[in-house]
C-alpha cells in the first residue's frame, strides 16, 4: 500500500511472479485473478527452461494487452465479480423497498 496504490503480488512455486499496481476500489480477488491467468497464459508461451535466459523485452507477449484491456473494468473482467455486483444492486432495492 502506497498512497492511493495497491500493489498486488503473486509469486508460483515455480518462481514465476506477477505484480498489478492498482487503486484502492480494485478488488483483490479480481487482480490475483488477473495475476493467475497472464501467469498461466505465460507458462503456455513459454516454458520454465525459457525464463532464465530471458532478458527485458524477450518475451513477446501480446496478450498481455488484451488481459489489461479486459480487467481495466473489473465488473466486465469476470463471472463472479458481476454476480457481486448485481446482488449488491438487488440488495439496495430490496432494502428501500422495505423501508418505503
Amino acid at each position: 500500500k502506497e498512497q492511493e496504490y495497491m500493489c498486488h503480488v503473486y509469486v508460483r512455486r515455480d518462481g514465476l511472479s506477477g505484480v498489478v499496481i492498482s487503486d484502492h476500489e480494485y478488488q483483490q480477488r479480481v487482480a490475483h485473478t488477473l495475476i493467475n491467468k497472464v501467469l498461466d497464459e505465460f507458462t503456455t508461451k513459454y516454458s520454465p527452461s525459457q525464463w532464465a535466459g530471458m532478458k527485458d523485452g524477450d518475451a513477446n507477449f501480446s496478450q498481455l494487452t488484451e488481459y489489461l484491456s479486459k480487467y481495466q473494468n473489473p465488473k466486465e473482467a469476470g463471472a463472479m465479480t458481476r454476480i457481486h455486483s448485481d446482488l449488491d444492486e438487488t440488495k439496495i432495492i430490496l432494502h428501500n423497498t422495505i423501508e418505503s
